[in-house]
């Protein structure tokens, strides 16, 4: 799985592959419902940053809000208006989960009950949009979150070589630590 870098130019692979995952799932009629300004205006993204907490809470490693994993998110969405419009449904459906258990929005939700509807949203149907939701935001947000230095301790890897290097590089193999 590669990772989608920051500092690189959003190649055309990322574009079709992204496509063909939203244009695969999705009905089209679900996507282009309403112009993208009034989904703006309807759909509230205030569900994504706890919906990113979720996914990436802290431990070792900060939690994806610490790393302001959302805010790139969004704009790598804004740069695809269909991803812009599944993560605004997706974080519709997330607050319609939680007014079904009497609470205003998603990032009211306890951790419990948060953590039980992504485990709904990752075990819907196949072509569903809070499974496609899922696996979509799950994608680009591991990229985003992985990207940054902070989160590798978690992985057990310690960086790079560079630009440390490799101080016995002008030995020859095995002679440096006998």
């Amino acid at each position: 799985m590669g990772f989608i870098m920051l500092d690189r130019p959003y190649k055309r692979r990322h574009f079709l592959r992204t496509l063909v995952l939203l244009g695969s799932f999705l009905p089209l009629k679900m996507l282009l419902a309403l112009p993208l300004e009034k989904q703006r205006q309807a759909g509230s993204l205030d569900a994504l940053p706890a919906f990113l907490d979720t996914l990436l809470p802290e431990d070792i490693s900060p939690s994806s809000s610490q790393l302001n994993v959302a805010p790139d998110l969004i704009r790598k969405a804004r740069q695809e208006s269909g991803f812009e419009r599944l993560i605004i449904l997706g974080c519709a459906w997330l607050n319609e989960q939680a007014q079904k258990q009497g609470k205003q929005d998603f990032k009211s939700l306890d951790e419990a009950a948060q953590i039980a509807v992504v485990e709904t949203a990752e075990q819907s149907a196949k072509r569903s949009l809070p499974r496609v939701f899922f696996f979509a935001v799950q994608y680009y947000a591991f990229g985003i979150y992985y990207s940054h230095p902070q989160t590798w301790v978690s992985l057990g890897y310690a960086g790079p070589p560079q630009p440390v290097g490799f101080p016995d590089y002008a030995e020859p193999p095995g002679s440096s630590g006998a």
